[in-house]
Parts: C-alpha cells; structure tokens; sequence
C-alpha cells in the first residue's frame, strides 16, 4: 500500500481490530522497511496501540504515491505478470552488458556458481551414501524437522507431510534433508547475496530484491547444457531439455527461500525454522504442480542425482518457490511484528493454508499462461552463455 503521510495524524478514522469495526485516533506512525504501523487510540485519554497500517479502513483518502514500489500481496496474475515482465528486462540487460563486457551481475552469478559448488561438494558423498544405504533416513529426518510443531494444526500437518511421504521420491527427500541439515552454508551464502544485492540496489524495494536473487539463481540453474541440438529459435525451446543435478537444484531453491526470508528481517540462520523450509516446498510441490512442470520423476521411487527438465518449466520452478516463499513471510511477518491477524497465516490456519496453495497453483497455471515470456528468458541465457564462451 502506499505511504501514510503526516495528515493523517489526529485523525478519526475506522480500523478493524479482532474482526471489529473501531473508530480512534491516529497518534503516530511507524515504519520498518516497507512496512507501517500506526498507534491507534480508540478511547480518549488512553494509550494508544500499535497496529499495521493495512487493518485501517477507508484511508485511500489520506495516501500520497511513494517513489518507491511497495511490497504489498498482489493477485496471483498481477503478480506473475509483474514477476516476469521484470525478469524480461534483467536478462535482456545482461544480454547487453555481456556484449559491452560490463556487468556485475555476471561476476556475482559466477561467484554464487563457485560457491554452489563447493557447497555440494561438501554434501553430495553423504548424499551418494544416504541414497544407496539407507532410503529411510531422509524421510525420518524431515519427519524430525516436522514434529512438536506448536503452531501447525493437526490435520495441516498431516497435509504437509502427505505431500513428502507419499509424493516426493526418496531420491528428492534425501537431497532436500541434507541441504537443510548443512542449512549453515545455504544461509550463509544467501546472506551474501542479499548484501550484495542491498549495497548495489539501495533504492529498489524487498519485492524487487526478491526477484533479483530469482533471476541470478534462476541464471544459475540455466548454466547446465541443453539435451538435443542447439536452440537457434524461440519456437523450438520447448522441445529441449536441461540435464539438471538434483543435489544442485535443491540448493538453489533452499537458498533462494532462505533469501527471501533475509529480505522480511531473519537475519540469523536460528531465527529460520527448518520446517518452514520443508513446508513451503511441499505446498509448492503437490503432485499437480510437480505434473506441470513435468517434474513426475520427482514423484518416482527410484533413486536419481540428475533429471531432465525442460528450460521453460526450470524458470517456471524458481519463480514459483520464490512466490509462495514471498507470501508465506510476508504472512508471518504480520503475524510476527503486528500481533494481529495471525488467522491469515497459512502455517498456522488450515483455512489460510488452503488460500495459501490456492495462490500458489493460480500462481504457476498464470505462468504457463506467459509462455513467451518464459522462453525469452531462455533464449536470453543461452545467448549470455554463448558471448561468455566467446569472450574467453
């Protein structure tokens, strides 16, 4: 929403407090990041309390347009119209900033590239061994990430870990425990990319962040080479495939919602509860949005390291978990700083929860929806890679 201005100060206006419409007085505002408070008096006299700006009704009338883009939950099209109109622009530039041999954002990508890997060195020989010894282990230990969960409901719960147990195969599982087990370097190396992203886009919102660390490790994730014969046209993209590590993938998605937590305030590793980790994946995860991206082999029991996804659906998969890692904080964060509305959080209320992968399905299917965009953003990264390989 956009920003509350000095006017409103002393003003009477409605407020919806505990699913009730109160009058009061507006005190004073406060804001943290992008988000606002006001201290909300609705008896003369007495002290006021602190709300988010959002539980105020009828305030168009006192808002002035910020310079700045804010972070706001937005239709699942607009969002996805927005998500990928910016993506469009970053990899077109990087197109052209290649060609002039300028461009931080590919020294960045190439850094986090090196850092992936060395980060997968460290887990993958646990990782080889848990898939050939023991395919039990990394169901138990996410089954451990998600007991004595206080907040989930019972029947929430059982959803969650449906979608793990029953869906996901275990060569999946066991790559997603283990990068949640080593959570320290997933976090620590999205921390970096945060800082990086802040220090060289100081004016640009948390959202617009967000999709920067989308975009580079989506670009990450693009690096892999195409199955098939070289890609010349656009209307031929859908046809190829990329050979992906599934170690890898699953490092970029933990780190890419790790990011995005970073982004709404949970600056250390132990403010980040690994189930949450666990949860967001399986609510983006279900069997129908693993058919969509053509990811069913996700869904086999046999073991796999790699996989073949198509390029298109690749970019479909970080920007879906970018999505709903968005969403489900920016939820949180109300809950967190505002006290209120915690019903509105979807690890917490069954009801929000089915809102929640609702978003998240109309979300993809808009995706798809944007065919072209999609395949633009693959062209553009074969064609970076290819004035990479030229300029070396």
């Amino acid at each position: 929403m956009e920003k509350l201005t000095r006017e409103v100060l002393g003003k009477e206006l409605m407020a919806t407090l505990d699913n009730k419409n109160v009058t009061g007085k507006i005190l004073a505002i406060a804001r943290f990041e992008d988000r606002e408070q006001v201290c909300f008096q609705t008896t003369q006299g007495a002290n006021g309390i602190w709300i988010p700006a959002f539980a105020l009704a009828d305030i168009q009338n006192w808002l002035v347009t910020s310079e700045k883009e804010e972070d706001k939950i937005v239709s699942p099209k607009k969002q996805a119209d927005e998500d990928l109109e910016e993506s469009v622009e970053f990899f077109d530039k990087l197109v052209k900033d290649v060609q002039r041999k300028a461009s931080e954002d590919i020294d960045s990508i190439n850094k986090t590239i090196e850092e992936t890997k060395t980060q997968i060195e460290q887990t993958i020989l646990e990782f080889i061994t848990v898939a050939q010894k023991n395919v039990n282990s990394a169901t138990q230990l996410i089954n451990n990430f998600m007991i004595n969960l206080d907040n989930l409901v019972k029947n929430l719960l059982t959803q969650i870990q449906e979608t793990v147990n029953k869906i996901w195969s275990e060569s999946f599982k066991t790559a997603i425990s283990l990068i949640t087990k080593h959570s320290k370097l997933s976090f620590d190396s999205a921390k970096r990319k945060i800082n990086y992203l802040k220090k060289n886009y100081p004016d640009e919102s948390n959202r617009q962040l967000a999709r920067r660390l989308t975009n580079h490790l989506t670009k990450i994730s693009l690096q892999k080479g195409f199955i098939g014969s070289q890609p010349d046209l656009i209307e031929s993209i859908v046809t190829f495939s990329l050979e992906l590590e599934l170690l890898e993938v699953s490092t970029l998605l933990t780190k890419l919602i790790y990011g995005i937590a970073i982004l709404h305030g949970y600056n250390k590793l132990d403010s980040i509860d690994q189930k949450e980790i666990v949860a967001i994946l399986a609510s983006s995860l279900t069997i129908d949005s693993l058919k969509k991206l053509g990811l069913e082999c996700l869904t086999q029991g046999n073991n796999l390291a790699k996989f073949f996804l198509n390029p298109v659906a690749n970019v479909a998969l970080f920007k879906l978990i970018s999505f709903s890692s968005y969403l489900y904080y920016d939820f949180k964060v109300s809950s967190r700083d505002f006290k209120v509305n915690e019903k509105d959080n979807p690890m917490i209320s069954e009801k929000a929860y089915s809102e929640f992968t609702t978003q998240i399905q109309s979300y993809l299917d808009e995706l798809f929806n944007k065919q072209k965009q999609l395949e633009r953003i693959v062209m553009d990264s074969v064609k970076i890679d290819e004035q990479l390989k030229a300029l070396a």
